[in-house]
């Protein structure tokens, strides 16, 4: 009953600059009358950090030298909140971050402590999330494409995250 817009949480392309709106996740109440004011929150940052093999990775400029974290993709299952990400991308797997929506947005400062879900797609060379798309059931569709500037091609992947392994190509 929301809708939750994110910012890429990653440094600008050329000059690795910081610019703290990329880092921001907000939540909106849906319905039929006027939108309500929208919750803010800081603690996707907190999330990425804590996710093992991506880590690294972020506050990196997205170019192909840093291969710089940047997300490009949203869907929340549940109060399961997913991030896609386009990069890094890292011997043809593309990653997900999963983390808890009711925790990203807990009242007060404190940082997301919690352990972030991590899931490694086979998307094929150079190919990172562009976006997600989440089904009734509890899967999602992801859509992937070239993680930075390469000429690759796009295609669309389905995904339980209950058994990320079994991903297949549409």
């Amino acid at each position: 009953r929301h809708f939750y817009v994110v910012g890429s949480h990653g440094c600008s392309r050329r000059r690795g600059e910081y610019r703290p709106s990329s880092f921001l996740l907000a939540r909106v109440p849906a319905g039929n009358s006027e939108a309500g004011a929208p919750e803010l929150s800081w603690r996707v940052a907190d999330l990425l950090a804590a996710a093992d093999e991506v880590a690294p990775f972020v506050g990196k400029a997205l170019d192909e030298k840093t291969n710089g974290l940047n997300i490009e993709g949203l869907a929340v299952v549940g109060d399961r909140i997913w991030f896609g990400l386009r990069a890094p991308a890292l011997d043809g797997r593309a990653f997900l971050v999963g983390g808890s929506v009711a925790e990203l947005f807990k009242p007060g400062n404190e940082p997301a402590t919690g352990k972030p879900q991590l899931l490694a797609v086979q998307a094929g060379a150079q190919r990172g999330v562009r976006d997600l798309a989440p089904l009734a059931d509890g899967r999602l569709l992801v859509l992937v494409g070239p993680a930075q500037e390469q000429d690759v091609p796009y295609a669309i992947l389905l995904l339980d995250p209950a058994a990320p392994t079994a991903v297949r190509e549409l």
